[in-house]
C-alpha cells in the first residue's frame, strides 16, 4: 500500500537526517566525512510559524520519557512512542505513519569549544538543502523550549519522488544542542505545524548531565561484504548497511543501522603511482590530502604503527579532527600488496571513538583479497 511504502521510506530518511546532522553521515560537507560527497510545495507564512502564546502543554495528549530519563514530551492522544531511531533520544508517530517526532541530542564535546546555536543552525540549512530537491526555507520569530531560546526553521522539498516537509527547532543546554523535528509527507497544513509547536514547548530536559552512547557492538553476528568484483571483502556486524550509502570512489562502503558510524576501503592499483612508492609514501599522501582540505582543523595523527592483516603489510593509526566545528575520529589502515595499495577507514564522532576502536581493529583483521 502507498501508506506503508512512504512510511517506511521516510523512516529511513529520518535515520539518513539524524546521521547527517550528528556528524555521521553520507554525501555531506558540512557535517560528516570530507570524503563522502525536486512538486514545488506552497510554503507556509510566518504567522503559521510564529510560536503559540498560550500553554506549553497540549490540552489533550499524553507524556512520554525517554528510554534513557533525560527528556520527556507531550504527544497528541493517538499518537505513539516508538524505538529509538539511530541517536535519537526520542522517536513517535502518528497512526497513519506520515507524521514523525524525532528528539535528538549532540554532545557539545562533539562540536569546537566555540560552537554557537548559530552554527547549529546553519548546519541544519545546509544538511537539508543538499538533502533535498527543489529546496526551501523559511525562518520564524525565536520562542522558548523550557525556558531556553529557540530557534524555528521550516523545509520543504523532494527526495526522489517523495514530497518532504520538516518544521525543526533547535536549542541549547550547558552540555548540548537539542534538535526536535516533525517530518511529513504529502501533509502542509496549519494543524500540522500547530501540532509541531504545542509538541515543542511541551519539551522538558529532565537530566541534561547524561550523554547517550551507541549500544554496545554486535561483532559475534557478523557478515562478508564484498566489492562489486569480489576481489576484497571485510566482516562487518549485521546490524551494518550497504545500501543507500555513496560515498565516491569507494570500491566498499557501508553504515551503522544507528547511523552513526561509517566504513570505508579504497582499493588502488600500483598503477596509479610511480613505480617506487612504497607504503610509507602511500601513507604521506593520504595525511597530505587531510591538510589540503579547507574545511577539516585542528588535525591530530597518532604515529602509525606497522601491523599485517592477512599476509599484508599494513600501517594503522587514528586522525583525529575538527570538520565545520564537528569533532570526528577515524580509524585508519594502508595495505600494500604486490599491485595495490589499500585504505580501510571507520568514521564516528570523537564521543563515540574509544568505545569503539577494539571493534574496528578487529574488524579490520578481517579484510581478505582475493587475486
Amino acid at each position: 500500500m502507498k501508506i506503508a511504502t512512504t512510511a517506511n521510506y521516510l523512516l529511513l530518511f529520518i535515520l539518513i537526517f539524524i546521521l547527517v546532522i550528528t556528524g555521521c553521515g553520507q554525501n555531506k560537507s558540512l557535517n560528516t566525512d570530507p570524503e563522502m560527497e525536486k512538486t514545488t510545495q506552497k510554503l507556509p507564512t510566518e504567522s503559521i510559524l510564529d510560536p503559540v502564546i498560550t500553554t506549553a502543554d497540549t490540552t489533550e495528549g499524553k507524556v512520554i520519557t525517554s528510554d534513557d530519563k533525560r527528556v520527556e514530551v507531550t504527544i497528541p492522544t493517538g499518537w505513539l512512542k516508538k524505538s529509538e531511531l539511530g541517536t535519537s533520544l526520542l522517536t513517535a508517530t502518528d497512526q497513519t505513519r506520515t507524521k514523525y517526532l524525532t528528539i535528538v541530542a549532540v554532545p557539545k564535546t562533539d562540536l569546537a569549544s566555540n560552537a554557537t546555536l548559530v552554527d547549529f543552525e546553519q548546519a541544519n540549512d545546509q544538511q537539508m538543502e543538499k538533502q533535498l530537491e527543489q529546496f526551501k526555507s523559511v525562518r520564524s520569530k525565536p520562542f522558548q523550549i523550557d525556558s531556553r531560546e529557540t530557534r524555528l526553521m521550516f523545509y520543504s522539498g523532494m527526495v526522489d519522488q517523495y514530497e518532504i516537509i520538516y518544521w525543526i527547532a533547535v536549542f541549547e543546554t550547558e552540555n548540548s544542542f537539542y534538535q526536535v523535528v516533525l517530518n511529513a509527507t504529502n501533509d502542509l497544513d496549519l494543524s500540522t505545524g500547530e501540532t509541531f509547536r504545542e509538541i515543542a514547548q511541551s519539551l522538558k530536559i529532565l537530566d541534561d548531565s547524561k550523554i547517550s552512547l551507541s549500544n554496545g557492538d554486535s561483532s559475534n553476528f557478523v557478515k562478508t561484504v564484498k566489492s562489486e568484483d569480489g576481489r576484497i571483502q571485510i566482516n562487518l556486524p549485521r546490524d551494518w548497511r550497504t545500501k543507500n550509502v555513496s560515498i565516491p570512489g569507494a570500491d566498499i562502503q557501508a553504515v551503522h543501522a544507528d547511523g552513526d558510524e561509517t566504513l570505508s576501503i579504497f582499493h588502488e592499483p600500483k598503477g596509479n603511482f610511480d613505480t617506487d612508492t612504497s607504503i610509507y609514501d602511500y601513507y604521506d599522501l593520504i595525511i597530505d590530502q587531510y591538510y589540503n582540505k579547507k574545511e577539516v582543523k585542528n588535525i591530530t595523527i597518532t604515529k602509525p604503527r606497522q601491523v599485517e592483516i592477512n599476509g599484508l603489510s599494513a600501517l594503522q593509526f587514528e586522525i583525529h579532527s575538527e570538520i565545520n566545528k564537528l569533532k570526528i575520529a577515524n580509524s585508519v589502515t594502508l595495505l600494500e600488496s604486490s599491485e595495490h595499495f589499500t585504505q580501510i577507514k571507520f568514521w564516528i564522532t570523537e564521543s563515540l571513538f574509544d568505545d569503539k576502536i577494539a571493534l574496528y581493529l578487529k574488524l579490520t583483521q578481517s579484510y581478505v583479497q582475493h587475486y
